[in-house]
């Protein structure tokens, strides 16, 4: 996930304005960027206190949920009946949905009149989680009765875990800050480095009187020494010093003009912690209430299943018997194109160029001209594109779909979905040995899955299924733009009421080092994510009967899909998979010195073996769009 410098909007993505019209139901998704006076040179104008999420009567919270003070909406929220763009998991903690998790638009018309959950629900491994951390806590407080506020929240490492933010010994007690000390938690469960799944506990910041503080609260990313830090802003309950709420976790794209025009009161003492989960949509807080007896719940959950350990592939007819005699050619000659150790020729302008500088965040950065590139690709397949440009730090990016018309002739609302991401990272060896931000070359993260989407153009085109099939080029997948274009994909679907029937998301598929004779499936924790993952499963066993499918369950360390922009879609409840290489939280070192490095280039990608993954995912999206029975395969 990557960032540079603002380039110029100037460098306009519409000198394709006349750029093919689609016959599909996608419209343009445009979103501006908050005010950056490092970005416009001009002095932030200070807007009224009330636009800046300042109360102007602090509220006292010492006997209320914590849910009272929190944002109304997930994310930025909803406005105008559609999505707004989430913001980035490195911004602000995304609430945990409790409830039904779809997108805004499917929420109405489907919950209108019932089906709204009843009650939060929670996976029972989850609740037994939280009862330990209470028990912990309790001991480390030394109480054998009291009360204990929190809520669930998936961590930083993709785990799903627990936020615990203040106790009382009784009921009618005010509540007080769970402000321990790092030596009283330390080889606890309580304890990060100790335990993956330990909880988010309060941390207290005196942005005023500490500049390490102040500066992790309000510095832009680009002047932190280290290359994946983001400010914590997003994450802040501002207090005055009665301890009474003045804001709390607030837009990160108010972070500069709160910075310059907040009075001192509002942004002198602040509490980190992520934002309290979400029941339907409305914010929610639990009490866990623990004593000799035990430990109650309130409000009552609703205890649902876990994540099951094991799935059967699920045996499907098989969509593509031809392959193409050129597939391998042609892979390999794309990879090496997209990862720019090969120079493009755009088969329509004649243009010539290589592409070496693929990081959103770069001010020269090439991703749009490889969206040009595609287009013509595409425009020389007889394939309709349509390009869904948007703002982000002063600069214009944009994702790219290519759209394979189905039964509907591209007006599917429940299209099958293929799914890379365009962009690269930051080099990690450069930057810690000279402190400079370089994009590196990405021939397997992630360029082997464009590759692949390029090929499932030529192998799927002219065939007619019953669904649509769209090719999604996502821009902005790598820190610190995290997940930039999915979530203005997401964004997208919810204001054109599309629901995906299934989305195949590929990203780094080559490399081979850790093993050759097995690869990830990865789904969501819907009950569609999990069906599409043994659809995947069934076509790999035709497709490759050498290469086993690893089923890795949503949430455990060996799921990669946190880490991609899989983890946005399954937020909303979207049947999604990744399929990618054998590489997880649990395997990292063994492939230390090519990721996100600048040896990620062709000599280390194993085409052989990223060949078979890009048919297997071929496949599983031909199979998906030819079922009658989506989203519910």
């Amino acid at each position: 996930m990557t960032l540079t410098r603002a380039r110029s909007s100037l460098r306009a993505l519409c000198r394709h304005a006349n750029c093919a019209s689609i016959v599909t139901i996608l419209i343009l998704a445009a979103t501006s960027s908050a005010p950056a006076s490092r970005f416009s040179g001009r002095p932030l104008e200070c807007p009224a206190l009330a636009d800046l999420g300042i109360r102007q009567d602090p509220v006292d919270i010492a006997r209320d949920s914590l849910a009272v003070v929190a944002p109304a909406a997930r994310g930025p929220g909803v406005s105008s009946g559609s999505l707004s763009v989430p913001h980035a998991n490195s911004e602000r903690t995304p609430p945990f949905e409790t409830g039904r998790k779809m997108l805004p638009h499917l929420r109405k018309s489907r919950l209108k009149n019932s089906a709204i959950s009843a009650r939060p629900a929670i996976r029972i491994d989850q609740v037994a989680l939280g009862e330990s951390h209470v028990r912990e806590l309790a001991a480390t407080l030394g109480l054998t009765q009291g009360q204990i506020e929190g809520w669930p929240t998936r961590n930083h490492r993709g785990v799903d875990s627990w936020t615990w933010a203040r106790y009382r010994e009784t009921s009618d007690a005010p509540w007080r800050w769970l402000n321990l000390s790092r030596p009283a938690i330390s080889g606890s469960a309580l304890d990060t480095s100790v335990d993956e799944r330990a909880p988010f506990l309060p941390r207290l910041r005196d942005v005023a009187g500490n500049s390490t503080d102040y500066d992790e609260v309000f510095r832009d990313f680009l002047d932190f020494r280290f290359l994946t830090m983001k400010p914590v802003f997003g994450d802040i309950i501002w207090t005055d010093a009665s301890h009474r709420v003045v804001s709390s976790w607030l837009s990160p794209d108010l972070r500069p003009v709160y910075e310059q025009c907040a009075p001192e009161n509002a942004r002198s003492l602040g509490v980190e912690l992520p934002q309290p989960a979400r029941f339907n949509d409305v914010p929610v807080t639990f009490v866990a209430t623990f004593n000799h007896d035990g430990i109650t719940w309130s409000p009552d959950l609703e205890i649902t299943p876990g994540i099951p350990s094991a799935i059967d592939p699920q045996p499907a007819d098989v969509q593509v018997r031809d392959w193409l005699p050129n597939f391998d050619e042609i892979y390999r000659e794309m990879v090496g194109i997209i990862s720019g150790a090969s120079i493009a020729k755009f088969p329509v302008s004649g243009t010539e160029m290589r592409f070496t500088r693929k990081n959103n965040a770069q001010i020269d950065h090439h991703l749009e001209y490889l969206n040009d590139y595609l287009q013509e690709y595409y425009k020389e397949l007889g394939i309709e594109t349509r390009r869904l440009p948007f703002e982000w730090r002063r600069m214009t990016h944009s994702n790219l779909v290519a759209v394979i018309p189905g039964e509907m002739q591209g007006r599917d609302p429940n299209p099958v979905i293929m799914m890379d991401h365009i962009d690269t990272a930051f080099a990690r060896d450069v930057f810690h040995s000279t402190g400079v931000r370089v994009s590196v070359p990405g021939a397997d993260d992630n360029a082997t899955a464009v590759g692949a989407l390029v090929l499932a153009a030529e192998q799927l085109r002219g065939r007619k299924f019953r669904h649509d099939i769209w090719l999604v080029h996502v821009t902005g997948e790598e820190f610190p733009a995290d997940d930039l274009g999915a979530r203005h994909f997401i964004q997208t679907l919810d204001m054109n009421r599309v629901e995906p029937g299934a989305i195949v998301l590929l990203d780094m598929i080559g490399y081979s080092k850790t093993s050759v004779t097995e690869f990830q499936v990865n789904p969501g924790d819907s009950r569609d994510s999990l069906a599409l993952a043994q659809l995947a499963m069934g076509a790999a066993a035709d497709v490759a009967p050498d290469l086993r499918a690893l089923y890795r369950p949503y949430g455990t360390p060996e799921s990669y899909l946190y880490n991609t922009d899989g983890i946005v879609f399954a937020d909303y409840g979207l049947p999604v998979i990744l399929l990618n290489e054998v590489v997880n939280r649990t395997n990292y070192h063994l492939r230390d010195g090519d990721y996100h490095q600048m040896s990620d280039n062709m000599d280390n990608v194993d085409f052989t073996y990223a060949g078979k993954i890009a048919r297997i995912a071929i496949e599983t999206v031909a199979r998906a769009a030819a079922t009658s029975s989506l989203p519910c395969l």
